[in-house]
């Protein structure tokens, strides 16, 4: 199975721009996207706190700037974009450049499944908290791709066609009209942000459940300071 529909692309900080840039600019190249605490930055943002990058990479020039920037192709290529899920957003330390390009995939809508974490600026950590959710928006994003493509009769060939770790999710979604399975114990949830309604609460038990998991050898990260506008 290939083409089109059964590609997906990721990254992480300038990677996620990246990835972003290559979704948003070619969505008919594209299924999918995830992005890991991308520096997502627009024209505005990049030359007041990165005004080196904006000079010598793009040579103090907006439009040249667009040409790479998720911001502009997606306003571009919106009417493609609107159509389906396609973006998730995995986010560390850089909250506000993500919060603001979500608020404004929002107003183009463009859906996106948005994740915050208690992670730093730090892709073992966001692949840790969220490595088998990314895995799982893309068994569902390839499923549907197949389901359109092949048929309802065919479901069989992908789980046998499937690696082993996305058959459980496949399973999980194929027919149950539930969406992708519950991320298990961990205390990090999704958060859903609509507009400018942040719904922020991290759980009251998140210390104790990350000492738990510490004593069990998992990885212990301090919750993310209180973040403000």
């Amino acid at each position: 199975m290939g083409g089109p529909k059964f590609r997906a692309i990721q990254g992480f900080s300038m990677g996620g721009f990246g990835a972003a840039k290559f979704l948003t600019k070619f969505p008919d190249l594209f299924n999918a996207a995830i992005v890991y605490d991308g520096a997502l930055l627009n024209w505005t943002i990049l030359n007041l706190s990165q005004a080196l990058i904006a000079s010598t990479i793009f040579a103090n020039n907006e439009a040249y700037f667009n040409e790479f920037s998720p911001w502009f192709q997606a306003e571009k290529n919106k009417l493609k974009l609107q159509s389906r899920l396609r973006l998730r957003i995995v986010v560390g330390a850089l909250v506000t450049w993500n919060r603001n390009f979500l608020n404004y995939l929002n107003e183009l809508g463009i859906l996106v499944e948005y994740v915050e974490t208690t992670c730093l600026h730090d892709l073992n950590c966001l692949l840790n908290y969220e490595g088998s959710s990314s895995a799982a928006f893309l068994a569902e994003c390839f499923y549907q791709a197949f389901k359109n493509q092949r048929g309802s009769q065919d479901k069989i060939k992908l789980l046998t066609a499937t690696p082993p770790v996305f058959q459980s999710f496949i399973k999980k979604i194929k027919g149950e009209g539930k969406g992708r399975p519950e991320q298990g114990s961990h205390p990090i949830r999704p958060l859903k942000l609509k507009d400018e309604n942040y719904e922020i609460a991290w759980p009251s038990n998140l210390n104790q459940a990350a000492e738990k998991e510490k004593s069990q050898g998992g990885e212990s990260l301090p919750p993310r300071p209180p973040v403000h506008p």
